[in-house]
């Protein structure tokens, strides 16, 4: 349970350290994705705080705590980054594909909604798979000289790996009722 407890705080820590990186930076490419986080994050805070997603009582009220105290930290340390680069905020760009890269960040979410209910064994392979492809698009985006081009290869491996994702659930789903034969 430590574990699960552990790896919630990183889902949390991780935007936290790269927003307030950000923001000292000026927004660079390579911080929007983290915005992306927030968004899931906030989902995540929201059903933590609200509701009983454990039987322990200590460890639900030990992570809330923990919540808590880096809401707080984050607040302290983009009210001190902020007032040093205030004068930088024209630097950030405007750009549109980074809003589709913040938003490429949600992939591996829709992904895993795709495999649920499928066996463990059998979907960590593919959940990999579409996930390395996924970050291969993130890296060529944030590596392309050209933005149409980046973009454009972005969008085209997020859809490769959705489609992917969803054929080998069809498959999977398929084999239940013994249309094909679906390798472990």
């Amino acid at each position: 349970m430590l574990l699960v407890y552990g790896y919630i705080l990183l889902l949390f820590i991780l935007p936290l350290v790269g927003i307030l990186r950000a923001v000292e930076q000026g927004f660079p490419d390579w911080s929007f994705p983290y915005l992306g986080l927030v968004v899931l994050d906030a989902l995540l805070l929201l059903s933590i705080m609200t509701a009983r997603l454990f039987e322990n009582a200590l460890g639900m009220l030990l992570l809330r705590g923990a919540l808590v105290a880096l809401l707080l930290y984050f607040m302290y340390g983009l009210l001190t980054r902020l007032r040093g680069v205030a004068q930088n905020w024209s630097a950030v760009g405007h750009d549109w594909s980074q809003f589709l890269l913040s938003v490429h960040v949600l992939m591996p979410l829709l992904v895993m909604v795709v495999f649920d209910e499928i066996a463990v064994s059998i979907k960590i392979p593919y959940i990999l798979l579409c996930g390395g492809i996924l970050a291969v698009g993130a890296v060529v985006y944030l590596r392309s000289r050209s933005r149409w081009l980046g973009a454009g290869l972005l969008v085209a491996l997020a859809v490769l790996a959705w489609l992917l994702a969803s054929r080998i659930a069809d498959l999977c789903w398929s084999a239940h009722s013994g249309r094909y034969h679906f390798p472990p």
